[in-house]
């Protein structure tokens, strides 16, 4: 995370955090903010005027990694036949949303008809993601570190998180 963070790797001039406890951790000297008057402290906007529209809809949105190991969970999970069996079996949609850094490699997963895979952002002429339209909509999360899984909890649906030995910490 320092790595993926740290104010020199996108020249990044303001950052907006969430807590008092954000802001300490991106203090430490190995995100390279020290000196510089750029964490404010903001809060995040959330989807306070959610509204439960549940449609039987499992929510696949992880965040992003650096590794590759990332591609190959997530390709892997999206066809596993026995997910896909138990979805059918209870009538549920399998819907998975791509990271925003991930977005453009949406024709690298390997497309089947029981998941709908859906960029963050608009890519390869696929529409990007309404967030509070899937947030609404789905009955669960499976997330890993994802930031997003705070909204959907803020509703009080269930998020699994899936944290696959493949993809270190």
């Amino acid at each position: 995370i320092a790595v993926a963070q740290n104010r020199l790797r996108d020249n990044t001039r303001l950052y907006f955090c969430a807590s008092k406890y954000e802001i300490e951790n991106l203090s430490k000297p190995i995100y390279g903010y020290e000196g510089y008057d750029a964490l404010k402290l903001t809060g995040v906007p959330r989807y306070d005027g959610l509204i439960n529209e549940d449609k039987r809809q499992i929510l696949l949105s992880p965040t992003w990694r650096m590794q590759a190991a990332y591609y190959q969970v997530y390709n892997s999970l999206i066809n596993d036949e026995r997910l896909i069996a138990a979805a059918k079996k209870y009538n549920y949609k399998i819907v998975y949303v791509l990271h925003p850094i991930v977005s453009p490699q949406i024709d690298d997963f390997d497309k089947n008809p029981s998941v709908e895979i859906i960029p963050a952002v608009a890519v390869h002429g696929h529409s990007g993601v309404n967030y509070e339209k899937v947030f609404r909509e789905s009955s669960l999360m499976v997330s890993d570190f994802s930031g997003v899984q705070f909204d959907f909890a803020y509703m009080r649906k269930p998020v699994v998180y899936l944290h696959h030995h493949d993809i270190p910490k």
